[in-house]
C-alpha cells in the first residue's frame, strides 16, 4: 500500500521490519525488486548480500546470482556471486552439482566457453562418481553445441 501511494520511506521500513521475522526467499526477493523499482541499484544489491548472508545455502547465492544477471543486468556481480559461493560455502553446500552446473551455464551464455570448460573439470574433480557422469554429460553437450 505505501509503495503505491508514492511513500517510500514507509514502504522500505515496512520491507525492514519484514526481514526481521526471516521470511522465505521471496519476500528478499521482493525487497530487493521493491528497491530496484525504486532506481536504487546499489540497496537492491545490499538486500541480496544480507539475504545471503542470513541464509547461507546453494539455493541463497544461486537466487542471487540469478537476480543479478536476469534483473540487476549485472554480469559482474553474477559472475562473483557464484565464485563466492564455491569458496564461502561449507563444502557439503557448495558440492552440488547443480551449483557448478548453474555457473557453467552462465558462463556459456556469456560466451565464456573456457571457463565453462574449467567449471565443468573442477566440478568433476570434486564430486562424487555418481554426478560426474552428469557433469560429463554436460560438458561434452557443450563442446557439441561450441562445435556448431
Amino acid at each position: 500500500m505505501e509503495e503505491m501511494v508514492g511513500d517510500v520511506p514507509k514502504c522500505r521500513a515496512v520491507f525492514e521490519r519484514w526481514m526481521k521475522w526471516m521470511p522465505d526467499d521471496g519476500a528478499w526477493l521482493s525487497y530487493a525488486r521493491f528497491e530496484g523499482r525504486c532506481g536504487q541499484a546499489d540497496r537492491a544489491e545490499a538486500v541480496m548480500r544480507r539475504y545471503v548472508n542470513t541464509y547461507p545455502s546453494a539455493r541463497s547465492f544461486l537466487r542471487f546470482a540469478k537476480w543479478a544477471e536476469f534483473e540487476a543486468k549485472n554480469v559482474g556481480l553474477a559472475r562473483t556471486v557464484f565464485e563466492s559461493a564455491l569458496v564461502e560455502l561449507e563444502p557439503e553446500e557448495s558440492r552440488q552439482a547443480r551449483v557448478f552446473k548453474q555457473f557453467a551455464s552462465f558462463e556459456e551464455r556469456q560466451g565464456e566457453y573456457e571457463r565453462a570448460r574449467v567449471i565443468y573439470k573442477h566440478a568433476i574433480k570434486l564430486l562424487r562418481l555418481g554426478e560426474k557422469s552428469v557433469l560429463q554429460q554436460m560438458q561434452d553437450d557443450e563442446e557439441i553445441t561450441e562445435q556448431e
